[in-house]
């Protein structure tokens, strides 16, 4: 038990200071005639800030940083979809977990990385019907990588996985394909790769890329990060909780021997008799 949660309490602090509602954007001119479109400008960034609910994002973010160091987000645009019967696209901001994180760790710093990108997974049928990945690509992928012999006739280690997980009744490797997005920023590309199901510590990308495109937003790309202390010559930042650690255990160890104290004391009342 933890009588006293430093850690916690820093937790609360820090994400609340940092992102407690979705900032607010004001527009102004000092042209008369336009503060008409300016209002009208500050309204429609006001809502679209509400609507992508960019302060849940900032708080995953800041949490991820605490903990781990670093936190990261995916912005673009997706496609809106077809269920109001509207067309066109929308901007999102996507937190990404860093189990499903990838860039070059070989890099001093964040401007010398040669890729980095992002695991995901996606309803099969509904990748094979997208317009966003190359079907035939994706057909030709899952052929190799779901083949139940290698080149030698052997039978693969990827496939008696998924045949024990059948076992266990789970449909997961027929339902989803598990994808990679990784951004070169020397090449403004971004490309998607088919990433093998039947490692959960290794990435294992298959075949070419079903989808490649040019990128033409943000100049770093489609990953923002946050990093609150910086280590020399590495891309990861420092975790914050992490140099609390010592002092919350020793706190917590403290009080629970004060704790321990006050429930075992005693208190003895001497009675003094006299005789005269």
């Amino acid at each position: 038990s933890q009588p006293f949660p430093p850690i916690d309490q820093m937790h609360t602090v820090m994400v609340t200071e940092l992102a407690s509602n979705n900032p607010r954007a004001t527009v102004l001119t000092r042209k008369r005639h336009l503060r008409g479109e300016a209002y009208a400008r500050q309204f429609a960034l006001n809502d679209e800030l509400r609507r992508i609910n960019l302060a849940k994002a900032n708080r995953a973010v800041a949490s991820e940083t605490l903990f781990g160091g670093i936190g990261i987000v995916a912005v673009g645009l997706a496609d809106r979809g077809g269920h109001d019967g509207e067309g066109g696209t929308q901007t999102y901001v996507s937190p990404i977990d860093f189990d499903d994180w990838v860039h070059d760790t070989s890099a001093p710093c964040w401007t010398d990385v040669e890729y980095e990108g992002h695991r995901y997974s996606v309803n099969r049928d509904d990748a094979l019907k997208s317009d966003l990945y190359d079907a035939a690509k994706i057909r030709k992928a899952m052929t190799a990588e779901y083949a139940v012999n290698d080149e030698y006739g052997n039978q693969r280690v990827s496939s008696i996985m998924r045949d024990q997980d059948k076992d266990g009744g789970s449909d997961e490797f027929k339902k989803k394909l598990h994808f990679v997005d990784l951004f070169f920023p020397r090449d403004k590309k971004l490309c998607t790769f088919l990433a093998s199901p039947s490692q959960d510590t290794e990435w294992i990308i298959v075949g070419e890329p079903i989808r490649e495109v040019d990128w033409y937003g943000p100049p770093n790309g489609p990953y923002h990060k946050l990093i609150f202390k910086d280590v020399p010559a590495n891309t990861m930042g420092k975790s914050m909780i992490g140099d609390i650690r010592s002092l919350h255990n020793a706190i917590n160890a403290l009080y629970r021997k004060y704790i321990r104290d006050a429930v075992s004391a005693k208190r003895v009342f001497a009675c003094l008799r006299f005789e005269i």
